[in-house]
């Protein structure tokens, strides 16, 4: 099958929202995530506007219902997407042309359209047996108790730490755009997982002495298996995903009860 212009752009904003999100604020990578479904859910229809519930988007990205109807909202306040609504639960969604040409000042076109990996960044391969996976598959460490929606990204950030092999300070992460609050318990998480230690403290003219951290190895999935664990997170995933599959299960009865004759 020939890709339209718009099929090439829409498999490259896929690959590229896997790691990176145009949004701002504290739910930019949710945001980031249930844009991509839409995106996801347009490319296997072949159709525009694409047709999905709520429900549909939330089991896909893997949250609650009400996270995906906020982030839907805020969407549409970004000029991101637009919703009308159809029979039923059902909504159909439109990702405008204008917007994903808005994504190429980021660098989307010019990115390789491959899946980022937590071991070699984009095109990297993955040694030791572990498995190659999307960063922004929500893995239970990105849950809000332990490295939050902004996980991802500070994992990407602090992958490419490892591979150049200098220490790092708080501030330097505060300067990639996270909180000193949310980099302080990360940091924390990861220093009882053993994967970052404190490898030099400085002492600076003005101030107090800082500490300057370095990783044991990048950081891999059993990395983050450890923060969940350490975090109480683990299986979140799947109970949510479980959670979801009862909900349709119990509707689909409900349904089936109001069809059937008195």
């Amino acid at each position: 099958h020939m890709l339209t212009p718009r099929k090439r752009v829409i498999g490259a904003a896929i690959d590229w929202l896997t790691c990176e999100t145009p949004f701002r604020g504290r739910t930019r990578f949710t945001d980031a995530l249930v844009l991509r479904a839409i995106l996801q859910a347009e490319r296997e229809a072949g159709i525009r506007p694409v047709a999905q519930s709520v429900r549909a988007l939330a089991e896909r990205v893997g949250v609650s219902i009400w996270a995906v109807s906020e982030a839907v909202g805020r969407l549409q306040d970004a000029g991101a997407v637009s919703v009308q609504r159809l029979a039923g639960q059902a909504l159909a969604f439109d990702v405008p042309d204008r917007f994903l040409a808005s994504l190429e000042p980021f660098g989307l076109l010019a990115k390789p359209n491959t899946i980022f990996t937590l071991l070699g960044g984009y095109g990297g391969e993955v040694s030791q047996g572990d498995s190659s996976v999307s960063v922004i598959h929500l893995h239970d460490a990105f849950r809000r108790s332990a490295l939050g929606s902004s996980g991802p990204a500070l994992v990407r950030k602090l992958n490419e730490r490892a591979r150049s092999g200098e220490p790092f300070a708080v501030l330097d992460l505060m300067l990639e755009g996270f909180s000193f609050r949310y980099v302080q318990k990360a940091l924390s998480l990861f220093e009882r997982t053993g994967l970052v230690q404190v490898s030099e403290v400085r002492k600076l003219k003005h101030g107090r002495p800082q500490k300057f951290y370095s990783l044991a190895h990048i950081i891999r999935h059993s990395d983050l298996d450890a923060v969940a664990q350490i975090a109480g997170t683990a299986g979140a995933l799947e109970k949510q995903r479980q959670k979801h599959k009862e909900e349709r299960e119990a509707f689909e009865l409900l349904k089936a009860s109001w069809q059937r004759p008195l």
